[in-house]
């Protein structure tokens, strides 16, 4: 893949949730609590994601590869969807399967209609991007009934959809919240203000992990919930989060429940003359260039290109009726803590926790 590409992908790719994801968060206003906390098992929970990423999601060998048979992947609207397809498109040739790519428009008709068009072509397979099910709910129904597997990422709560195949799911969110709540508390906990995003559909599931994880460790620590809205990221995010922070002046540590609700925030916090640790979920390329110059303390950085050849192979497992990997079955794509010192690659390019994730699909596909 071209440099151009990695760098465009990178920049999409790690701020696709706020591009993709679904409706429909609650969000509380405060927590607090009394007693002591546990500031070691927070130190142990967090060493676990540091210094290397989770393992590769797929350590099985595929049986048979999906030789002629057609694979369909529904494109949404967003740019990010559009990069999905051309990172995709070099597993045909290693699988000998064909992608049929169809494209939807951002109404729900129009994604109801590509996803009618998809079931025309009758294909043996369907990828799916983080998108709402609940807009289509009539075509996944038509999908089972037909025996055709699905293989996606980023749906909430995808046993409701028959989905036995989803990438940052449940699990995943309710992890990044917990690891992230051990993260604040390792800083020294206190007072700490958790950022969601009320539109997206994970910043509920993400929340509720954070806050079992702060009251398990540091029930004495002040948990405040704060949103940004979704159409303020990129914008004026930052001067929300400086309002807050400066009507709470004790705040010690900001979590993040998609890090690109920062961008732009180190800049704000230096002329109000704020500190504050930070910490946030998939950092995008601008984060990860503060991380690098020390001006944001750590991400929990996702690594979106394997977890996309992930996908596709459990598809193809799925179709050639072998069984999904561990790390397929917990939704789990590579993850890991990402602190100044690991920024050691160009931060324009995303993070890639296996750089020879291309070669290592291969050997598993005997395609090597």
């Amino acid at each position: 893949m071209s440099h151009v590409l990695l760098r465009a992908a990178a920049a999409v790719l790690a701020g696709s949730a706020v591009a993709l994801a679904g409706c429909g968060s609650e969000s509380d206003t405060a927590a607090t609590g009394g007693g002591s906390g546990d500031v070691a098992a927070a130190n142990d929970a967090v060493a676990q994601y540091t210094g290397e990423p989770t393992a590769f999601p797929v350590d099985t060998p595929l049986k048979t590869k999906p030789e002629g048979k057609t694979f369909a992947y529904l494109q949404c609207s967003t740019p990010a969807c559009a990069l999905f397809a051309q990172i995709l498109e070099p597993t045909q040739e290693l699988l000998g399967y064909q992608l049929k790519v169809v494209k939807a428009g951002s109404s729900a008709n129009e994604v109801q209609a590509a996803m009618d068009s998809i079931l025309s072509l009758k294909p043996d397979g369907v990828l799916l991007p983080a998108s709402d099910p609940n807009q289509y709910l009539q075509q996944m129904q038509q999908l089972q009934d037909a025996g055709i597997p699905v293989s996606a990422n980023g749906i909430v709560h995808p046993e409701k959809y028959g989905l036995e195949a989803d990438f940052i799911n449940n699990d995943t969110n309710e992890l990044a919240g917990k690891l992230m709540a051990d993260w604040a508390v390792a800083q020294g906990g206190g007072e700490v203000a958790f950022y969601g995003v009320p539109e997206l559909s994970f910043t509920s599931i993400m929340q509720d992990g954070f806050d079992r994880e702060m009251a398990a460790v540091c029930p004495s620590c002040e948990v405040r919930h704060v949103d940004i809205p979704v159409a303020e990221i990129g914008k004026s995010a930052p001067a929300r989060v400086v309002s807050d922070l400066q009507s709470h002046p004790n705040t010690k540590v900001a979590v993040f429940a998609t890090a690109e609700a920062g961008t732009g925030l180190p800049a704000a916090l230096k002329a109000a003359r704020l500190d504050a640790k930070l910490v946030g979920w998939g950092p995008p390329p601008a984060i990860l260039g503060y991380i690098k110059e020390g001006q944001w303390d750590a991400g929990l950085g996702v690594d979106a290109f394997t977890m996309l050849w992930a996908q596709v192979d459990a598809l193809a497992r799925m179709v050639g009726e072998e069984s999904l990997t561990d790390g397929q079955k917990a939704g789990l794509p590579p993850i890991q803590f990402l602190a100044k010192e690991d920024i050691t690659f160009d931060p324009t390019l995303g993070w890639v926790a296996y750089p020879d994730y291309t070669n290592t699909f291969a050997k598993l596909w005997g395609a090597a």
